[in-house]
């Protein structure tokens, strides 16, 4: 993405495009990125910050992607990307042993409900019968890798949370299951 202004004091926020890497070195990943730019117009010298990962090919002081663009345009500086590290703050958080729990459980309830046609046309009635005000109808899957796909999966569940109370109670009362008498326990403890 590239931040930029024009003849407006307005900043503009753009999608400039992939592009093929075959040098994956900090230079190399540098002269594409300033390849890329040119290509769009965009005068190379007016920049004047850049931010990635901390990988080393990016980040490196003496060889990284940051450091060969610096030594272009010494007014880019490099800031690590914030929400790359609180990415990886909260996938540390997520190895304790209670936030592993609950997202067990959200992910059990989520797939319990969404394997089956039978259980989603319920899950939709439900929604219909106790959520009036949401033009959700599906629970959304657990993301394993990124943490703000969690959270919209969070997000859902807790404004789908009486749909699904009902559903899983109904199940526990036509099965007499005890999957979905732990599941209901769990969405109780919510």
């Amino acid at each position: 993405f590239m931040s930029y202004e024009a003849d407006n004091p307005v900043i503009r926020e753009e999608f400039l495009g992939f592009t093929p890497i075959t040098d994956l070195s900090g230079r190399g990943i540098a002269e594409t990125v300033i390849q890329l730019i040119r290509e769009h117009g965009l005068d190379v010298h007016k920049l004047r910050g850049q931010g990635f990962d901390g990988a080393g090919a990016m980040s490196g002081k003496f060889n990284g992607v940051q450091k060969h663009i610096r030594d272009l345009v010494p007014s880019a500086l490099y800031v690590h990307c914030s929400n790359h590290t609180l990415n990886l703050a909260i996938g540390d958080a997520c190895v304790l042993k209670t936030i592993r729990s609950f997202f067990g459980m959200l992910k059990c309830v989520i797939n319990f409900i969404n394997s089956s046609p039978k259980r989603t046309t319920i899950f939709k009635n439900a929604i219909e019968a106790t959520v009036c005000i949401t033009k959700k109808r599906k629970l959304i899957t657990l993301c394993d890798t990124r943490w703000v796909e969690r959270h919209s999966s969070v997000l859902v569940f807790e404004e789908l949370y009486p749909a699904i109370l009902v559903v899983l109670d109904y199940f526990v009362e036509i099965d007499h299951y005890n999957k979905f008498y732990l599941l209901l326990n769990f969405a109780v403890q919510k």
